[in-house]
């Protein structure tokens, strides 16, 4: 109640008093009578209409995808059945989130009752990492005289991924490329170990690597040279992106390929400025953080695509396969890259649209590294090298 309204309330009663007082008769007393009885329901409803109250809110998924709808409900329950006239909620949404609300919620003549539901619906909502505000609930009287605002605490976290399609034609060259590799032995016991990977159900009990195991504390197995991991490194450039547009399909490749090296149960990891380095798994608790990292990204945030990719080259073992993201290399970042694919295998995805930087696509080829040109999301359906399959793949 407004120190207005309080005033207002004191002055009506002290000038109706007085006039009862003053005039006397049946007709003063009685309008004082219900002017006080008035003053004292709207005390009370004042009191209690902000006390007891109980909000939840549920969304229909804290985790999805970009583009997907939401459907979020609030409950809004009480402790008094004391009457109000009506009761309404404003959710406080995310800035991004507020051009998507459809069907807002429509104020609930509440009576007597001591709960209500009310629920929106959010459409075509975008990749981000977003955090609810707290709840308003709007009140008023059964006499339409006053109206309350109060503030409750109802804090959720809704993550929105980057779009993940099926990528067809890449997976089977991936494993073709690993074949290759182990062909070039002939006997597992001759080969070197050049690494240890966590224990599996099936391997043998002569692959157990006992030193990293004494070490980690967990079953370690070896990582012969004739079947070496391949290891899966997604590095997008999420700074030279043209537009909002541009970013997100960086980031929808980028997942993507995430997305397949994880059903293939290759070991894989994101390299992106302001993630920790992960090392690589298979997991989905490594799918997981990896769609989230993405999730956060914002446009315009600096990135130094060159310093992620010496950290990979730097901590890349035998069979590490780098998969750059990017509409454009900068020269830097290109002689680099080029630097890269002669000694490792490395494949750069050109998310440029209608006007790819041919010129810096041909000098990665020509280094050994694999090209592909996806202008939009359609592309991963029917993948096929830029160019051809270079010479000498890994």
């Amino acid at each position: 109640m407004s120190r207005f309204t309080l005033v207002l309330a004191v002055g009506v009663l002290s000038g109706v008093g007085g006039w009862a007082l003053i005039e006397g008769g049946r007709m003063p007393w009685f309008t004082f009578d219900v002017v006080v009885m008035v003053t004292f329901f709207e005390a009370c409803t004042w009191w209690l209409a902000q006390r007891g109250w109980v909000v939840y809110r549920r969304v229909s998924a804290k985790r999805c995808t970009a583009g997907e709808t939401l459907t979020v409900t609030l409950y809004l329950q009480r402790r008094s059945r004391w009457p109000l006239g009506w009761l309404t909620a404003v959710d406080i949404l995310p800035s991004e989130l507020a051009s998507h609300v459809t069907s807002p919620p429509v104020p609930v003549l509440l009576g007597s009752s001591r709960s209500a539901c009310l629920t929106y619906t959010l459409r075509q909502v975008p990749r981000g990492v977003y955090h609810f505000g707290p709840v308003h609930i709007r009140t008023g009287d059964v006499l339409g005289l006053l109206r309350w605002t109060r503030r409750h605490a109802a804090d959720d976290e809704v993550v929105v991924y980057p779009q993940a399609v099926p990528v067809h034609g890449w997976a089977e060259r991936f494993a073709a490329a690993g074949r290759r590799t182990a062909a070039r032995h002939w006997m597992e016991e001759a080969a070197g170990v050049a690494g240890v990977r966590a224990y599996q159900p099936g391997d043998r009990i002569s692959r157990i690597h006992w030193p990293a195991t004494a070490r980690r504390g967990d079953l370690q197995a070896k990582v012969l040279d004739r079947h070496v991991a391949r290891t899966v490194w997604v590095v997008p450039d999420v700074a030279v992106s043209a537009g909002e547009d541009g970013l997100e399909t960086v980031l929808a490749v980028s997942a993507s390929l995430l997305r397949t090296a994880w059903l293939h149960q290759w070991p894989f990891a994101l390299a992106l400025t302001g993630v920790e380095w992960m090392a690589a798994a298979a997991s989905e608790q490594q799918l997981d953080a990896c769609l989230y990292a993405l999730a956060k990204v914002r446009a315009g945030e600096p990135e130094d695509v060159r310093r992620k990719l010496d950290h990979v080259l730097h901590v890349a073992s035998p069979g590490t396969h780098v998969l750059m993201v990017a509409p454009q290399l900068a020269p830097a970042t290109l002689a680099v890259a080029v630097a890269a694919a002669r000694r490792i295998s490395l494949e750069w995805w050109v998310t440029a649209g209608a006007d790819p930087p041919r010129a810096a696509m041909a000098a990665m080829r020509q280094a050994g590294a694999v090209v592909y040109w996806v202008p939009s999301l359609a592309a991963l359906s029917n993948l096929q090298p830029w160019g051809g399959e270079p010479d000498g793949r890994r």
